[in-house]
């Protein structure tokens, strides 16, 4: 295959780097990582290729960063083939670099507590890499604060560390502002969620639906219709809500908030429902799990199928990973594997305050419930759970 699994997203930047037009759709930077890796749009292979030697390299630092020698090396080799690594890397998506980025980030920041001393090329790298998204560095920012509030690094450290993020993400901000697109999905997203929750919740709520309706007829907009039932699901086609378009920023805002202030608990419940994945409860698997992607779509000429008898064997692993999803993609049980491998060890402290702000930020601004979103949290969770596994087994061997 020309390799990896392609989505529309995918096609789309290709597209932008064989025209040279270079945008900030997904973060400037993602599409300048495309356009080098491909050598200007000539290799599209390339780019995915590249993005899965980031993301194996990145993890193999991790779990020599965490583990002794001989637990590392057989934790890096059995998770890196598992779907979540293995079929995640075969993806040509900006979720690979971040979370490449988050990998080498949780690991240095247990080094530097350890070896009171900063890697500045590898954070360097790490700054790099996580903001290839752009909620990568309000990420890793609050991890920051929050890791110097708890007193697990250093005022020097946290004051360096602060101004090199920074200093490194304002010169890629002013590019997506400068290189800024009149479509722009992940600013679009800080509020189509509260399209989902308004949508579903006025078509349960006829009273609600009454007083939102005379709002916005009393704005002039009393032709839209912004109440549908199939917002309640987890996933749904965005075109569905098209009709929000025509809604201001600010009224949509404001309706959430009127809607939260007078029923906190169903609008939540509404909420929550679409993310169940990401909080955990003993009592309930997630229904309607997320998943990793498998297909290529073609709706660009050059990108081509080279060997579909490799292509159709890739495609076993993440729809393996796909088929038990209700535990594989189960953000919030990993969460827990998390906590309980920090409470039996404090080295995982770190892993633990980045996965709960990835988890909570997601839960809160998700368009949608996708494992891409959450693959940090997902594969930390997955390997501290096999490391513990080797560890146990090599003593008993031992």
């Amino acid at each position: 295959m020309n390799p990896g699994f392609y989505s529309v997203d995918s096609i789309a930047v290709l597209n932008r780097v064989a025209s040279g037009n270079l945008i900030s759709e997904w973060t400037y930077l993602w599409d300048v990582f495309v356009y080098v890796t491909t050598l200007g749009g000539v290799f599209p292979q390339l780019a995915t290729l590249a993005g899965g030697l980031i993301l194996v390299s990145s993890f193999t630092f991790f779990c020599l960063s965490f583990f002794d020698r001989k637990v590392a090396c057989l934790t890096s080799v059995f998770v890196s083939n598992l779907p979540i690594v293995f079929g995640l890397g075969l993806t040509l998506w900006h979720d690979v670099t971040m979370t490449s980025g988050l990998l080498l980030f949780a690991a240095l920041i247990k080094n530097t507590h350890e070896k009171k001393r900063v890697n500045k090329v590898i954070y360097l790298l790490s700054f790099l890499l996580v903001n290839t998204r752009l909620n990568g560095f309000w990420t890793l920012l609050f991890c920051i604060v929050t890791i110097a509030m708890l007193k697990r690094i250093r005022v020097n450290h946290f004051i360096g560390l602060t101004a090199f993020l920074i200093l490194v993400t304002a010169p890629l901000s002013y590019l997506n502002t400068i290189h800024a697109s009149n479509e722009n999905a992940q600013v679009a997203g800080l509020t189509h969620w509260m399209k989902y929750d308004i949508s579903c919740y006025l078509s349960v709520d006829a009273q609600a639906r009454t007083e939102v309706s005379r709002s916005l007829h009393e704005k002039g907009m009393f032709l839209i219709e912004v109440t549908d039932g199939r917002a309640c699901n987890w996933f749904m086609n965005p075109e569905e809500l098209a009709s929000w378009s025509l809604v201001p920023t600010e009224s949509i805002v404001n309706i959430w908030l009127r809607l939260f202030r007078s029923d906190v608990a169903s609008v939540f419940e509404i909420h929550a429902s679409r993310s169940e994945y990401l909080v955990f409860n003993p009592f309930r698997v997630p229904a309607k799990p997320p998943f990793l992607h498998t297909n290529i779509e073609y709706e660009n000429p050059w990108v081509q199928e080279w060997n579909p008898d490799v292509y159709q064997f890739a495609r076993i692993f993440p729809r393996a990973w796909n088929f038990i999803g209700s535990i594989t993609a189960y953000a919030g049980f990993w969460w827990f594997v998390i906590l309980i491998s920090l409470l039996r060890n404090s080295k995982y402290f770190s892993i633990f305050v980045m996965s709960t702000i990835l988890n909570a930020s997601v839960f809160v601004t998700a368009i949608i419930p996708d494992a891409r979103y959450v693959a940090f949290t997902l594969i930390t969770g997955i390997t501290l759970m096999t490391a513990a596994f080797f560890k146990f087994v090599l003593s008993r061997s031992s």
